[in-house]
């Protein structure tokens, strides 16, 4: 059997120092088993290989002990550097925009990337995991989301420059943005997004212009497309609602601000 155990480093450490999990763990290794303390025997662990994964200490993440590392073989996966990432993911989105040369989008694949990786790096730099905020862990599958969710168009709805940066915008919200807890976080967020699309993209749009921007498929058939103003959207999600009820037990409910971009980011994670 092999066991396999993530984030090895994330247990506190208690009044004296030690991790009492990564604690059982090293005495299961190293006299192959535990104690039962209900039943006052020894249990036997055989035939059972560990693998492990952490990383680096910091934030959430704590220093373990090295009388349990010693029992492992260390291998150290290092981070794909920013022109690497930059490499990948541009061929990806701009090999998606080629397939439409009358747009002209294809250029601004390169800036667009650029910026989501800047994001991306910045966003590991300022906003690391506490006890408080231990959800606060990005890595390259975040990234890799971003440019997912821009795929999920349909070519012909991308009209000019403008529509591309709102879909762009909106993936890096849901992305990264929605993953912050509190006001302070989300405005140093939308500072950082507005400095970085200034600079990459030369857009210097007022934020609240694009602060609450958002793409759907259940306003235009099931097409991912930009979202009319709230107020536009009320009667058409009270017509699903209508279709909904007509078959289920009813459900009433109020659609206003809050609830229906939270509708928003729920039907783009099922799509």
């Amino acid at each position: 059997m092999i066991f396999f155990i993530d984030d090895l480093n994330m247990p506190q450490l208690d009044t004296y120092g030690s991790q009492p999990p990564c604690e059982l763990l090293r005495q299961t290794i190293d006299s192959t088993g535990f104690y039962d303390t209900k039943k006052l025997i020894f249990k036997q662990v055989k035939d059972t290989k560990f693998v492990c994964a952490c990383g680096p200490p910091g934030g959430g993440r704590n220093q373990v002990t090295p009388r349990l590392f010693r029992h492992f073989s260390m291998i150290w996966i290092p981070d794909l550097s920013a022109n690497s990432m930059r490499t990948i993911f541009t061929a990806i989105l701009k090999g998606f925009l080629d397939q439409n040369d009358a747009s002209g989008l294809n250029i601004f694949a390169e800036p667009i990337i650029k910026a989501s990786v800047d994001i991306y790096l910045k966003t590991i730099n300022d906003f690391l995991p506490t006890p408080t905020k231990c959800h606060y862990t990005f890595n390259l599958r975040d990234l890799s989301k971003v440019v997912q969710g821009m795929l999920m168009i349909d070519l012909e709805n991308l009209a000019n420059k403008d529509y591309l940066v709102y879909l762009w915008l909106h993936e890096t919200f849901r992305v990264f943005r929605d993953r912050l807890i509190d006001e302070k976080d989300r405005s140093k967020f939308m500072t950082l997004t507005h400095e970085i699309m200034e600079s990459y993209l030369d857009m210097d749009w007022n934020q609240e212009n694009y602060k609450n921007v958002l793409f759907g498929d259940f306003e235009n058939g099931s097409q991912y497309v930009k979202l009319s103003e709230i107020n536009k959207l009320i009667p058409k999600l009270d017509e699903c609602l209508e279709i909904y009820n007509a078959d289920n037990p009813p459900m009433n409910l109020v659609f206003f601000s809050d609830c229906i971009q939270h509708l928003s980011r729920i039907s783009r994670v099922l799509r």
